[in-house]
């Protein structure tokens, strides 16, 4: 390991740990931007990939083939940047906890850099990891990304949101500090949107990097080919996304998908147009909002451009709804947004294998299913029509949800389990 000498009795900061979940990117990303003071001579950053996601623990195994396939063109492509800055990623596959920590300990890292995220089972896997690290970790907890919304009140007096006031709606950078020697404190900063960073400290020599092959994990998710053209030409990653944006503001991709029926720009649910991206926080809600008021200024606003942004505005609503049970002692609390806990003979049930399969007898639900377990994607109406269909015979809203979770591409589990939350009649 690299030795690094102080003018003082301290030394600074010798190696940091960047631990990416829902944000693999390196534009606007404050995970790459610490402040001066606490930026590193080394620095190590890691993706775990839970092998709770692989293994059918309740009879259901919970990451797709499409949306495992997504997600390792996403890493592929962070490793790319990291690669051209002078650092690496380095991928495992196991317990977040333990991976996270046994790097940690091998590599005497100082500072471990992580965002918050919306699940519980994140926030846990974050709780655990605090608890544990040795006293000369400090855990630095970034704020999630997140939007500001404004709001109007319609002709009825009902609190709408306002889509005309979505400016730089983050400027203001939060981040949670916590020793391992149990001190704990919070800074605020003002930050601005950050562009990529220009270099990256040193991967330190002695640690490992890298990733394995799809194929060696998950064959299905190595040889799914979609149908459907988008689909077919979608590519994971913080390259494909921006490439998307600007084809979206600046090349009338907005008008032109808004009469394309494979990619409908729904209310109800985050846009399709971005949102795979979204989810896996290869593009950032601050930097899409940022780009359409620029739209905005040079060329004015239409109708395209306000259902965009009220697909932004609705995915946040539902973050937001998530974040503020986080905490509560009464009522739908974080961990119960999921609901309860599934058993084998749930998911396994002859009414709910036949719904998954397309086999309901309804055949607008089956044509849908049978589009959705293969391709990954559903228009918002349809998605909504398959969940009518299985709650109203009396189906257990969580399966329904979780098959969502393994299926869609542009999985949240705000948005996802929300939507079925509201559609089952439940408090959110």
């Amino acid at each position: 390991m690299h030795d690094a000498t102080s003018m003082n009795s301290g030394s600074p900061p010798e190696t940091s740990l960047v631990w990416l979940r829902h944000d693999l990117r390196l534009e606007d990303n404050p995970l790459f931007f610490p402040p001066h003071e606490r930026r590193s001579h080394q620095l190590l950053v890691m993706y775990v990939l839970d092998q709770r996601w692989l293994t059918p623990v309740d009879g259901l195994r919970r990451l797709g083939a499409a949306r495992l396939r997504l997600l390792w063109q996403s890493l592929m492509n962070l490793r790319g940047m990291l690669l051209r800055r002078g650092s690496d990623l380095l991928v495992r596959i196991g317990d977040p906890v333990e991976e996270v920590l046994a790097l940690v300990h091998q590599h005497d890292v100082e500072c471990l850099e992580v965002s918050h995220a919306p699940g519980h089972e994140d926030r846990q896997a974050l709780s655990h990891i605090a608890q544990r690290l040795p006293v000369t970790t400090t855990l630095y907890c970034h704020a999630q990304d997140q939007i500001a919304l404004g709001s109007a009140e319609n002709d009825s007096g009902v609190s709408v949101p306002d889509t005309r006031i979505l400016e730089d709606t983050c400027a203001a950078h939060q981040w949670e500090v916590v020793s391992g020697a149990g001190r704990y404190a919070s800074y605020r900063a003002r930050t601005p949107l950050e562009g990529l960073p220009y270099s990256l400290p040193p991967w330190p020599d002695s640690a490992a990097r890298g990733f394995p092959p799809l194929a060696s994990i998950c064959t299905a998710a190595n040889r799914w080919q979609p149908e459907i053209p988008a689909l077919a030409a979608l590519q994971g990653g913080e390259e494909p996304a921006r490439a998307q944006l600007e084809a979206l503001i600046w090349h009338a991709g907005l008008a032109s998908h808004e009469q394309d029926s494979c990619l409908p720009c729904t209310p109800g649910q985050p846009t399709w147009l971005l949102s795979p991206w979204l989810t896996l926080g290869c593009i950032s809600a601050r930097r899409i909002l940022q780009v359409l008021n620029e739209r905005r200024r040079e060329i004015g606003d239409d109708e395209a451009c306000q259902r965009l942004v009220a697909g932004l505005v609705q995915r946040e609503r539902w973050q937001q709804r998530l974040r503020e049970k986080e905490g509560s002692e009464s009522g739908v609390g974080a961990e119960k947004w999921c609901g309860d806990e599934l058993h084998e003979q749930e998911t396994n049930s002859e009414a709910f294998v036949r719904w998954r399969e397309g086999r309901s007898g309804d055949a607008r639900a089956d044509r849908a299913m049978q589009v959705l377990a293969h391709e990954g994607w559903l228009p918002c109406p349809e998605r909504r029509y398959l969940a009518h269909i299985w709650l109203e015979g009396g189906g257990d809203w969580r399966l329904g949800a979780r098959w969502f979770e393994r299926c869609l591409l542009d999985y949240d589990v705000a948005v996802t389990w929300g939507e079925w939350r509201r559609l089952a009649g439940l408090p959110v």
